[in-house]
């Protein structure tokens, strides 16, 4: 018995047509197969479809490069705005940028004949050059979407020039084409390269069907019966229907593709060869089939018997004559298929080709906010323009569509871009009547009008919130349409409007949303500048408890959330805002319903909302809250706990808040102020630097340092907002030690100056103290290093980030700042220490002007007009001991806004205060600048010649030999005639 073996018919070869590739989002490359070679070609054509998406600056369309070689044999890419082709490795500019969003056909057509390559935009001639070159040669690589280069002969995709949109209809002829040629063959396969599974490799793009076809296409439901025959019986019922579906997707490769394809259930019939057990007519039909090929008859057969339509599918093919089309499906479907061992056939008269009527797109009168407009009866695949209602110059655009789905006409949304353009008035809202099917265009519309809007006034901002209460008792609330609102939301909260009165609204609309919000799963969460929603069904067979939490949270940024099923509910440390449910919140949860109980959770990152109307009051946290919907809860058994975190540590005990304005004006003021002390501070450690006559005495050296620690306070004050911008945890705890180090550096040798001038005029006894600067430098910078480590040690999280606002700072801004973020840590070691000091240097500001005041009495006739000097002193002194600061303590209540304008300028300009009444006031340092800057005598100053104190560490020393250095100190700001009298 002899043994059939059919022929194959090669490989299956899906077609792409009506497919695009999508060039998105991430690696993505298309490259030609290995079944395909590029020959050596004496001419050529080459067509295809795109858009682009997004505006880059380089991008590739296709190239193709010869093995080993660097240049571009042949390619369409786009650099600045203009259009690139490339042939025999030359770039010829294009003077043409292709506009975003559009489809655009691009033809290259070129001869060697002629020596001329030409290129065809849209259907139109855009260039047409001369090039050197007589054959494109073969066997190179070519890629779509992306640039590639070739090393050791492995191609490599570069990335920072892939076009970024949508390709379809790649196509490649090996005849050069002229204007009339290429429009006849713009839905034709190429005789190189078609657009099929077969020609292309992709890897990571999406194909995805093109309903906007860029080819007139007619559809055909077609309902026949296929015969199905094998050598051997093992095939299922299965395996036919693949096979049948591969078959008729092949078929149709050349310039029709197949959709929507039903195949009906299948009976099975197998017999030997000599008894067939099938009908005369099929019977002859396989035997005919086989005389044919010129192979004997089966071993065993196989004949489908199909049930009810047999296959049924549908054909989309290009618009022409319909007798010629139906023709051409014939003889597709009638013509012998091979594969294997199996052979597939459909009998013509088996054949029922129906051509479908898509119909029209209907008339349609549309509400929209650039006005009302008229959208008539329109066919398949056409465009209508309609006048802008509001400037005639400018126009809308909507397609009549065929739908891949249905096979229907239908209307794509209008494109009122330029529209857009014209400016629309919120009050336009007024004429939208909300309803199911166009509120996701209702919420676009507000997100539009909100964008870069900051100024608007209630009846606006009323009009928006009438609209979005109308979606969400309207329409159902998709993820996507919530989070649009969502954002809207947080949009509202950051603009400058008093929204007191509408703070019932927002809210509501808020918890709206989340009632009504349908998603997949028992979570879902969406985080938008100043604003959180979390939502959870919950199942109350296995309700633990919950938490709910912001973690991390910067001014204008989304917030960081976290959300924790805990047995034993507790509140989470170093967070920002927390809400925990006891797990006795589930004994109230309803166990038999078929709706699960949902629990809400809102943060809300900013003040504006929850203010007193009747003092205008706020908060001195952010807002976090938790709901239930289809639960009644009473007599809970366990607390709900929340845990709050204080934006402002320093305690105000009236609350009374200064206005925007205000604190607009006093960053200002501070900012500009530590700038300028920082820059005279600078000045002023460099004048004792250089000089060393100058810093020979203690009171001197003490001043260095307290400049120095003063200086570096103020540049880590300035760039502390920026620096925690950066949202990065461990350069935030950095700069917050390092300003808290500063801080208690300053006060510390605030101090230190301050007990000097005790030892130095009110101590009445003689003190030898060894190594004196040595100790107080110890006292002075190891302090506040000890008291920075201890808190380091204890709890590095008590430093972060937090609204700048602090009451011991000059700025009342409401920019992210890196500081104590612990309300016992700044209490403990900013306040007390601080408090402690002043208090400390406030009572040695008291004995010292008593001591000089007693000093003035015994020389009577030497002190005229002494409420001047005395005003200088104690203003000299003020500003060295750091008493302004003790303003901060006393602006609470009606006087903090005038308080903190005098704190803000006194403090931020005490570098430039300790410049003036210490170096340009001082008589010793105005020598030394004439001296070295050639302004006055060489001779040596009578006041170093004068000096009793030497800094030499191996004499004696008594601190009264300091005594006239530090009346200078205090006295710097009297003239050099009247300081011995303090002196004697």
């Amino acid at each position: 018995m002899s043994t059939l073996y059919l022929l194959s018919s090669g490989s299956f070869n899906p077609s792409l047509w009506g497919k695009k590739a999508t060039l998105m989002g991430g690696p993505c490359y298309w490259h030609l197969s290995g079944q395909c070679e590029v020959p050596t070609l004496k001419e050529l054509s080459v067509c295809l479809v795109l858009q682009r998406r997004l505006k880059t600056f380089d991008w590739t369309a296709f190239e193709y490069k010869l093995h080993n070689e660097h240049w571009v044999e042949l390619g369409l890419t786009g650099s600045n705005g203009r259009l690139n082709v490339w042939l025999f490795g030359a770039m010829l500019d294009v003077e043409e940028d292709l506009p975003l969003h559009q489809w655009h056909t691009i033809c290259l057509t070129w001869s060697s004949s002629n020596s001329r390559l030409q290129v065809y935009i849209n259907g139109s001639l855009h260039m047409d050059e001369a090039v050197n070159g007589s054959l494109l040669l073969g066997n190179g690589t070519l890629t779509l979407g992306v640039s590639h280069s070739l090393v050791n002969g492995e191609m490599v995709y570069e990335t920072g020039t892939e076009l970024m949109g949508d390709i379809t209809l790649f196509r490649m002829w090996s005849q050069h084409m002229g204007h009339k040629e290429l429009e006849s063959h713009k839905c034709v396969e190429g005789d190189m390269f078609t657009w099929s599974e077969r020609d292309w490799i992709h890897q990571g793009c999406q194909l995805v069907p093109d309903n906007r076809l860029t080819c007139d296409w007619s559809r055909y439901k077609i309902e026949t019966r296929i015969s199905v025959i094998q050598e051997h019986s093992d095939i299922t019922e299965n395996n036919i229907t693949k096979l049948v579906k591969l078959w008729l997707e092949t078929q149709f490769h050349l310039n029709m593709s197949v959709q929507n394809i039903v195949i009906s259930p299948l009976s099975l019939a197998h017999s030997q060869s000599n008894n067939l057990g099938v009908e005369d007519e099929e019977k002859q039909l396989l035997q005919d089939v086989l005389s044919q090929q010129d192979m004997n008859i089966l071993n065993f057969v196989m004949i489908p018997q199909w049930q009810n339509n047999g296959c049924s599918f549908q054909v989309q093919a290009p618009a022409g004559n319909v007798t010629q089309t139906m023709g051409r499906i014939f003889d597709c479907l009638t013509k012998i298929y091979l594969c294997g061992s199996i052979s597939i056939q459909a009998q013509r008269k088996e054949i029922n080709i129906s051509q479908i009527q898509p119909g029209t797109c209907p008339e349609h009168d549309q509400q929209t906010i650039y006005g009302w407009y008229f959208w008539p009866e329109t066919q398949p695949q056409e465009t209508i323009i309609m006048i802008c209602e509001k400037n005639s110059q400018e126009s809308a655009t909507r397609l009549c569509k065929l739908d891949g789905m249905t096979d229907k006409a239908v209307w794509d949304p209008p494109d009122m871009a330029s529209c857009e353009k014209i400016g629309v008035d919120i009050n336009d809202l007024d004429n939208i009547t909300v309803t199911g099917n166009n509120s996701q265009y209702v919420v676009d519309i507000i997100m539009t009008l909100l964008t870069n809007q900051t100024e608007l006034s209630q009846t606006e901002l009323n009009t928006m919130l009438d609209k979005l209460h109308d979606v969400v008792s309207i329409s159902p609330i998709s993820t996507e349409l919530g989070e649009d609102m969502v954002s809207i939301v947080s949009d509202m909260l950051d603009t400058r409007v008093d929204l007191t009165a509408l703070t019932n609204r927002i809210l509501e609309l808020t918890d709206s949303i989340g009632d009504k919000m349908d998603f997949e799963g028992e979570k879902f969460n969406t985080t938008v500048p100043s604003l959180a929603l979390q939502i959870i069904n919950v199942n109350p067979n296995q309700f633990t408890g919950l938490t709910f939490g912001v973690s991390s949270f910067f001014s204008g940024q989304s917030p960081e959330i976290f959300v924790s099923q805990l047995s034993d509910v507790q509140p989470i440390a170093g967070n920002v805002a927390s809400i925990s449910l006891p797990l006795a919140l589930g004994s109230i949860f309803p166990h038999n319903s078929t709706i699960r109980p949902r629990v809400q959770f809102h943060f809300y990152g900013t003040q504006s909302l929850f203010k007193d109307p009747g003092n205008n009051m706020t908060l001195n946290s952010y807002i976090v809250s938790a709901s239930v919907t289809n639960a009644s809860i009473s007599d809970l058994q366990q607390p709900v706990i929340i845990t709050l975190h204080h934006l402002i540590p320093a305690k105000d005990v009236s609350r009374t808040p200064i206005s925007e304005k205000d604190e607009q004006i006093l960053t200002i003021i501070s900012n500009l102020g530590c700038g300028l002390s920082s820059i005279f501070l600078g000045i002023t450690l460099l004048t004792y630097i250089t000089f060393e006559k100058l810093r020979k005495d203690y009171p001197s050296k003490i001043l260095m340092n307290l400049s120095f620690a003063l200086f570096g306070l103020n540049m880590i004050f300035l760039v502390n907002s920026w620096l925690a911008s950066f949202d990065n945890y461990g350069l935030c705890i950095t700069v917050a030690v390092v300003q808290h180090f500063f801080l208690l550096s300053t006060f510390t040798w605030m101090g230190l100056e301050a007990l000097h001038m005790y030892f130095a005029l009110v101590k009445v006894f003689n003190i030898y103290v060894h190594s004196y600067i040595l100790k107080f430098c110890a006292v002075g910078w190891g302090l506040p290093i000890v008291v920075v480590c201890l808190v380091l040690a204890i709890d590095k999280d008590v430093y972060g980030n937090s609204v700048q606002g602090d009451s011991l700072k000059v700025s009342q801004d409401s920019s992210v700042f890196c500081w104590v973020q612990n309300d016992k840590a700044f209490y403990a070691t900013v306040v007390s220490f601080i408090a402690l000091i002043l208090l400390f240097n406030l009572i040695m500001f008291g004995m010292v002007l008593v001591q000089i005041r007693t000093m003035q009495s015994n020389k009577p006739a030497r002190w005229s007009n002494s409420f001047t000097r005395d005003l200088r002193v104690v203003v000299s002194l003020t500003f060295l001991l750091g008493l302004t600061w003790l303003l901060a303590f006393f602006s609470w209540g009606p006087v903090k806004t005038p308080f903190m304008y005098m704190f803000a300028v006194l403090n931020s300009l005490q570098g430039f205060f300790i410049f003036i009444f210490h170096c340009l006031m001082n008589e010793n340092v105005k020598k030394e600048w004439k001296i070295h800057f050639g302004l006055g005598s060489n001779k040596q100053s009578d006041w170093s010649r004068s000096m009793t104190a030497s800094a030499h560490p191996q004499q004696s020393t008594l601190i009264t030999s300091e005594k006239t250095s530090s009346i200078r100190t205090v006295s710097n700001s009297l003239n050099s005639e009247d300081s011995h009298i303090l002196t004697s």
